[in-house]
């Protein structure tokens, strides 16, 4: 399923129609907290986006009551359930086709490392992000560390992704920390 924007629709599907790919609208989004599905004009499922939140999150709100603070766990996990809340979103405060950053940026694209290992996710997005404040994104293994291949002391930045999955080595950037300091000088 790929989501794109209501004035895209037609261009995807005739893009999709000529790599032969079968293509059709499914449904379309919503402001609101409502989540309809329809087939043939009738309603076949309806609930709203906080509940279904929630019951997604409840496993993990679990988890984490179990391994933090369960307080917090628990106003954390209310806070799912408040249709009010906007959810993940982004308030830029500024033009994103200006360079805000020129000021702080002194040189012409500053190095910096994203560095990646078993289990990490999420380097490309970080890249990116680094990549659009004016920095030089370079992709290190902790591989490439290890064998010399790369130094830390060659950029003016460090940036260890975390990760979810089994055999997640950097352990949201804890598990390196001893590695880094002998790499490091």
């Amino acid at each position: 399923m790929v989501q794109v924007a209501a004035k895209d629709v037609a261009e995807v599907l005739v893009r999709f129609s000529a790599a032969g790919i079968a293509a059709q609208v499914v449904g379309h989004g919503a402001l609101g907290n409502e989540i309809v599905i329809r087939s043939g004009g009738k309603i076949v499922y309806h609930n709203t986006r906080t509940a279904l939140h929630a019951m997604w999150s409840e496993t993990s709100f679990h988890i984490q009551s179990l391994r933090d603070n369960p307080e917090s766990a628990r106003q954390e996990f209310s806070l799912l359930q408040d249709a009010e809340r906007p959810g993940l979103f982004v308030k830029v405060p500024f033009d994103l086709s200006q360079r805000v950053n020129a000021p702080f940026v002194h040189t012409a694209r500053p190095r910096v490392a994203i560095l990646r290992e078993q289990g990490v996710n999420g380097q490309v997005e970080m890249a990116a992000a680094f990549d659009r404040a004016g920095f030089a994104a370079v992709d290190v293994h902790m591989s490439d560390l290890l064998a010399g291949r790369v130094n830390l002391k060659e950029f003016r930045g460090l940036a260890a992704c975390g990760g979810f999955s089994y055999g997640d080595v950097l352990v949201a950037a804890v598990g390196g920390q001893r590695r880094f300091s002998s790499m490091t000088g």
